[in-house]
């Protein structure tokens, strides 16, 4: 009921989820950044040396493998990752992939018929018009049942969305967010250092509302 079974990246999976009226969703960026380095881990093409306890946002992340994709949202994410060959502070590549990909999100959405663009990102007047409610209805109820019984989900992109979603802006993520980075059994074992190192520069680009 929670997996996905189409092909939607696990950065277009979170876009989805950043709604804030009916008719519209706001402009991911660093969280979309995040979900792009996930699904990378997920496919062997990025690792962390480091071997931090718990992962911090200045443990580093390094492209591992060459070519591409085939996949515009990602190789936007590894045309950032490869333009120095020193290894990234995950809190930077978080924000600057994000700036990179965000974009492409917008524009495979927007092509697939299922989103309007308005405005410009990073424009905080900008935002996503929902044009395909059909689609956007069905895929946002499998994300929100997801969200709402995380330890069903085996699905490594779904839970990467949930953790992702969870880890993000306070705006969107919510009582349930804010946690351990990783609770539940998603991933592979061996992905799940660097997607902890992933996590805490995401959460790091997001810190807490300390005024009330």
């Amino acid at each position: 009921m929670t997996e996905q079974n189409h092909d939607v990246t696990i950065a277009e999976q979170v876009q989805v989820m950043l709604q804030s009226t009916p008719d519209r969703l706001e402009f991911g960026w660093a969280e979309l950044g995040a979900a792009a380095l996930v699904e990378l881990a997920l496919l062997g093409r990025l690792t962390s040396p480091a071997e931090s306890t718990p992962a911090s946002a200045a443990d580093t992340l390094v492209v591992l493998g060459e070519g591409r994709t085939g996949n515009r949202v990602l190789d936007a994410a590894l045309d950032v990752l490869e333009s120095k060959s020193s290894p990234w502070p995950a809190l930077h590549a978080v924000i600057d992939v994000g700036r990179q990909v965000s974009p492409a999100v917008q524009e495979r959405l927007s092509e697939r018929g299922i989103t309007r663009i308005h405005g410009r990102f990073p424009s905080r007047e900008g935002y996503l018009e929902i044009l395909d409610d059909g689609w956007f209805q069905l895929e946002s109820t499998r994300l929100m049942l997801a969200r709402a019984n995380p330890h069903a989900v085996k699905d490594p992109s779904t839970g990467g969305a949930v953790d992702v979603f969870r880890n993000g802006s306070e705006e969107f993520s919510g009582d349930a967010g804010r946690r351990d980075p990783i609770a539940y059994e998603h991933y592979p074992a061996h992905t799940l250092d660097t997607i902890a190192v992933i996590f805490a520069g995401e959460i790091a680009a997001f810190p807490p509302d300390t005024n009330g």
